[in-house]
Formats: C-alpha cells, structure tokens, sequence
C-alpha cells in the first residue's frame, strides 16, 4: 500500500507510538564499534554528534564517500591520511578516545548516546524527550526504613502525590465529590486526610505528637513525611521510635478511611488505640528479628598473580564527564617485579570509557 501522507494510513497505537519515539530514539542511541567494524564512516551514527558527514562539509571522492571504520582503524591507532578532510579537534580526540575490540570477536552493537557507559535508563530518556530533567527525588531513605514493606510502598506513594483520595481522583478526571469523607468540610487531599482532619489530629494528638514537634501541623506533605520518618526521638509509648509509630499511623489512617468509605463502617473515636498495638507488636516482634550483618574488614592493597602468571593494574581519568582523558598502566610478575609500564593520552572520554580504553591498551602492550 502506497500513499502521499503516510500519516493519513490506519495503523495501531503501538505503530503511532514507535514513530512519535523515533526522533528520540535516533537522538538517544549511537552505534559501538565492534571488531572490524562495517559502519560507513561518515554516514552512520557511531560518535556522540550523529553521522559525521551531517557536521563535516566539504568534497569527497566516491572512494572516501564509501570508506569504513575497519579502513581506518588498526590495531595500532587510526590511519588518518586515508582521509582528505581535517576533523575539527573535539571530534578528532572522540574518537582517538574510542575503545574498539582488538582481539574477542565483538560485532556493533547500539548503545545508549545519552549516559555515560552506554546503557540505557529512563531518566536520560524523559531527559531526551522532554529536553528537561526530571524534578529531583529525594525519597531514597523510604527504602531503608524499618517498617514492613507495605508500608514503605505506601509512604513512597504519598511522597509521590500518588494516593486516591477523592481531590486526587478529581485531578485525573474522575467526577467524584471531593469533601473528605471523615469530616463533610473540606477536600480530601492526602495531607488533610492523614493529619489536618479532625479524626488524624484527634489520633496525633493522643499519640502525643504536640511534644515531639512544633511544627507538625503546619508542614508541606513531602517535609512532613520525611521530618518524622527521620527523627531519632522516641515515643512515649515504651519508648518505641517514634518513626514506628509514625510509620504506622498513617497506614492505619488510610486504612481506617477505606473501611469506613468502602465497608460502610462507623469512624472509630479510638484509632489511637490500634496504632499503639500494632506498633508495640511490630517492635517486639519484627524489629527483634532484625540483625545486622557484621561488617568484615579488608585490607585493600596490591595481590599477587597465580605463578607463571603476570598481573596488569591500570587507572584513567577525565577532566569533566566527558572531558579530556588519559592514563596509564603497569605490568607485574607474580613476584611483585616491574616488567613493563605505560602511560595514554586517550582524548575525549568519559572517565568509564578511559577506564576501559586502558585496559585494551595495556593488553596491546603486553
């Protein structure tokens, strides 16, 4: 099937998805060199600016239109008076600092052109398509919380606005009245419902928040979280972490909402009560549990190779990420004696594929 507009064809949601991404993913991906790579040397995309021919103006013979990395490129550095046009400097040190395969039988592959190592993941890919990176998270301490895992799951859904409160299901489009079910007075945010409405400030204020905080009733719902999960106070309940009691509060909360939403029960005037038990249960029992692993100290220093064996050290560096890179290397017998050393000017790198990039070097001088 042929038309003038292709963009007039019927074609499924997945096929309109895969075009629209195209764009980024032709931004986001570049090819890696392989052992005696076939990539067209100014026409595919294998350095960090695209083909090089969309940057580099000028005549070409039909015989360098047609060249290949592999005609250039030698165990022994690149053959640059194949070439009769000069690479601007920043792209000349790129690829001066490219790793290639020398020896194991690597074909290309495609990597990712937006980290540093070349795999991908998703922030440099909302990066990428949106052209703006993601607001910082700083929620990575909810993971290491003491609590069991449900709850965890559930603090890193509020820290995220992610709850289904009634405001929150009105945001997304669902009709639905936004009063809190609680108290009948106002929006059921997840800040009201877990502590600004009457029924989760009775319940704080009989756990005996009013001393631990002064500002527990006036912060924004990320420092409100992240104030109580992080406190070392205790409570003044057998002196279980107030983080415990905090922790399970608030599912306790959410949870006493559902039942009374969903289950058509009547709002308990003693959740206070619950919370005290569950949390004393949860340290007398789960938290007992718990032990450290010991830590195992380890001298770090220089280990000999088996016999008959040598050992190659090497280390690289970058002024910036990418930046100008270099480094060297030494060669070891099982002795400890010296046998061989070496030092690179590498070019362009990221300091990982300096890193890399040295080790190759230090097998080709071996």
């Amino acid at each position: 099937m042929s038309s003038s507009n292709e963009n007039s064809l019927s074609s499924s949601r997945i096929w309109k998805a895969m075009k629209k991404g195209m764009d980024v993913f032709k931004r986001g991906t570049r090819w890696s060199l392989g052992r005696d790579s076939n990539l067209r040397f100014w026409y595919d995309s294998w350095t960090s600016n695209g083909p090089l021919r969309s940057i580099i103006y000028g005549p070409l013979t039909r015989e360098e239109e047609e060249i290949k990395v592999k005609d250039l490129a030698s165990i022994d550095g690149w053959n640059w008076g194949k070439l009769s046009l000069i690479l601007p400097p920043k792209i000349f040190l790129e690829i001066q600092a490219m790793p290639r395969s020398h020896f194991a039988n690597e074909e290309d592959r495609i990597i990712s052109n937006a980290t540093a190592n070349g795999n991908f993941n998703l922030s440099s890919a909302y990066i990428l398509a949106n052209g703006e990176a993601p607001q910082f998270f700083d929620g990575k301490w909810i993971w290491k919380l003491k609590v069991l895992p449900r709850i965890q799951s559930f603090i890193w859904m509020c820290f995220h606005n992610s709850i289904a409160t009634r405001e929150r299901l009105a945001s997304r489009g669902l009709q639905v009245d936004t009063v809190c079910p609680m108290c009948n007075l106002h929006p059921e945010t997840i800040i009201h419902l877990l502590r600004d409405c009457h029924v989760a400030a009775s319940c704080w204020q009989s756990l005996g928040m009013g001393v631990l905080s002064f500002d527990f009733f006036s912060l924004d719902l990320r420092s409100w979280l992240a104030n109580n999960c992080k406190t070392t106070s205790a409570s003044n309940h057998l002196q279980i972490s107030w983080i415990v009691i905090f922790a399970v509060g608030i599912w306790a909360l959410w949870s006493h909402r559902n039942r009374v939403v969903f289950k058509n029960m009547p709002s308990s005037q003693a959740i206070h009560r619950d919370i005290i038990h569950r949390a004393v249960e949860y340290a007398l029992v789960a938290q007992s549990t718990i032990t450290k692993q010991p830590r195992i100290a380890r001298n770090i220093r220089w280990e000999r190779p088996n016999r008959g064996w040598y050992k190659l050290n090497t280390d690289g560096s970058s002024l910036g990420n990418p930046g100008m890179a270099s480094g060297g290397g030494i060669l070891r017998s099982e002795s400890g004696t010296w046998v061989k050393d070496f030092t690179r000017k590498i070019g362009i790198a990221t300091s990982f594929v300096a890193e890399c990039g040295l080790l190759g070097m230090g097998s080709t001088c071996v």
